[in-house]
């Protein structure tokens, strides 16, 4: 039987990894800008650098701590200009797990040259999570610089939800209501509650549904800044590896 699983997991034919994540190619150097394709900094001194992404990923967003000098919808995907210094870019869009990509750029960055990579997701779609079929874990700590709770002011904690879920899963399953208001967009992770100081974690997430080591008394201190990571699987992982291969085989037989 192991042979058989070894062979089917080669062929393709494992199970897919719950909720999308971006699958990035490496970066690849055209190089240097065509004449009309030139842009400047927001100071109007150094040259950007212009990066194609091929993807078919609908709301993708691609950001940088150095800022964008635009992004515009192509055929084949986004082309968008980037700052020099420009190391990595945070994608994220609906119901993908947000992504730090690398982009292993020479020492200058994206400075007067054109760059070209592939944006794709795997996994399946989180939109179709249940808990009776899925077990959702979690991971729960405390950033300690205390950074979005300190310059947002007043007496409230920051939790950072990060997973590749979509809001309303979690707003309907997993937050109780009233206990925090949402700071930001509910259309990609990482999502934002802002919750008064003194606030118990467990008056704010239903511990009865998230499994995994969470500190349930732990206090939400006012200016604290806290995360917690949600992973999700099938619920009975023992026995549906094989299952779930023997099913996929059978669908392709059709």
């Amino acid at each position: 039987m192991k042979k058989i699983l070894v062979w089917l997991l080669a062929a393709g034919l494992a199970p897919a990894v719950c909720g999308y994540e971006f699958q990035v190619s490496p970066v690849t150097q055209l190089g240097p800008l065509a004449p009309d394709q030139h842009r400047t900094d927001v100071n109007g001194e150094a040259d950007c650098g212009l990066l194609w992404v091929t993807t078919d990923i609908p709301q993708l967003k691609l950001s940088s701590v150095f800022g964008s000098r635009g992004q515009e919808k192509t055929q084949d995907g986004y082309a968008i200009y980037f700052t020099q210094g420009t190391a990595y870019l945070t994608l994220s869009a609906p119901g993908f797990k947000t992504l730090r990509w690398e982009l292993n750029l020479p020492e200058k960055g994206m400075k007067d040259r054109q760059y070209a990579a592939q944006i794709q997701a795997i996994g399946q779609d989180p939109a179709g999570f249940s808990f009776s079929k899925h077990l959702l874990k979690g991971s729960f700590q405390q950033n300690q610089l205390g950074l979005h709770s300190r310059f947002s002011g007043g007496e409230t904690a920051t939790v950072k939800i990060d997973t590749d879920l979509p809001f309303a899963v979690l707003e309907q399953e997993l937050l109780i209501p009233g206990s925090y208001r949402l700071k930001g967009g509910k259309t990609a992770a990482p999502y934002y509650l802002v919750v008064p100081g003194g606030t118990p974690l467990k008056q704010v997430i239903c511990r009865d549904l998230l499994k995994g080591d969470i500190p349930w008394e732990t206090v939400l201190e006012a200016k604290g800044d806290y995360r917690l990571d949600l992973s999700w699987g099938l619920a009975d992982n023992s026995q549906s590896v094989a299952a779930e291969v023997k099913q996929q085989l059978k669908n392709r037989m059709k």
